[in-house]
């Protein structure tokens, strides 16, 4: 993978910003569908997933404790945290089965709401952080003859 990145910095290099179309005809015929698709996977998410995974649940028990600005932690406080925590877990299979449902289960739970299945007090009831809801709600789907902005990139 880092010879890939060597050779298309080369390129952009030898270009010097003109004759981007031909840099990138180039770049298409020397990067694998293995990697393209690699790339893809690897660093961009699905709109739902980015909020997913924007939330972070240690931080959010350190507000729910009230001390999550707070600089150095007192051995009390750290015990609270690990009490609250539990046991860690294994990297393992099941680790990532579960973390895998968990991911499907908010997917549905978020579709369903965009589809109107479920109504706003259901989702509450399932989602207790308000950021999260926020972003949620901001995801409603395009309406019919709604004015959209598109940008094409050569």
């Amino acid at each position: 993978m880092p010879q890939l990145f060597k050779i298309i910095e080369g390129l952009s290099k030898s270009c010097n910003g003109k004759n981007s179309k031909k840099l990138y005809r180039i770049v298409d015929e020397t990067i694998s569908p293995s990697t393209i698709k690699w790339v893809e996977n690897e660093f961009f998410y699905s709109f739902i997933d980015s909020i997913y995974f924007s939330q972070n649940e240690f931080q959010e028990l350190l507000d729910y404790a009230n001390i999550s600005k707070l600089g150095k932690l007192t051995k009390n406080e750290w015990n609270f945290i690990r009490l609250a925590v539990g046991k860690p877990r294994r990297f393992s299979r099941n680790f990532i089965f579960a973390e895998r449902d968990k991911l499907n289960e908010f997917r549905q739970l978020v579709r369903s709401f965009l589809n109107e299945a479920i109504d706003m007090n259901q989702l509450e009831m399932r989602i207790k952080n308000k950021n999260l809801l926020e972003k949620i709600l901001k995801m409603t789907p395009l309406n019919v003859g709604q004015i959209v902005l598109g940008f094409i990139f050569y």
